[in-house]
């Protein structure tokens, strides 16, 4: 796992590592929201899907 300081942010190449490792992991949804929108594990795990402001296919 890569190591970072206390309220900081992993670097491009360590993001693009850890989106490599998920990549075929069951939740690697998650990884990929926390990456891109800083969500921490108790804010994935709380999403909903009208959290989502998913609209419908036409």
């Amino acid at each position: 796992m890569p190591k970072y300081k206390v309220n900081r942010g992993l670097t491009v190449p360590q993001s693009r590592l850890v989106l490599k490792a998920a990549h075929e992991h069951r939740l690697s949804a998650l990884y990929v929201l926390a990456l891109c929108l800083g969500l921490r594990r108790g804010e994935l795990l709380g999403l909903r899907w009208v959290d989502i402001g998913h609209r419908p296919r036409r």
